[in-house]
């Protein structure tokens, strides 16, 4: 039993980690609006121009909006 404590300690580590990561991700997710400045996991920069539950629309150039995923934001940049 001591023995597998030095492997089970590592791995609850890890998992509490990924849990704080996804708490993190669905709070931004949730506070996004219209306006903010926000970049892609992808590296796209824009300003969100319209969203749902699950899409956002993000303009990267004046009058071009593009749809993506919600949860291809991955952070906020500056709030419009």
């Amino acid at each position: 039993m001591t023995l597998l404590l030095p492997l089970a300690i590592p791995l609850l580590l890890g998992l509490a980690f990924r849990l704080h990561k996804k708490r993190r991700a669905r709070e931004l997710h949730r506070r996004l609006r219209p306006g903010h400045r926000v970049v892609t996991h992808g590296g796209l920069h824009g300003v969100i121009a319209h969203l749902d539950e699950s899409v956002v629309g993000l303009e990267a150039t004046p009058g071009v909006v593009q749809v993506y995923d919600r949860a291809a934001i991955a952070r906020v940049l500056s709030l419009g």
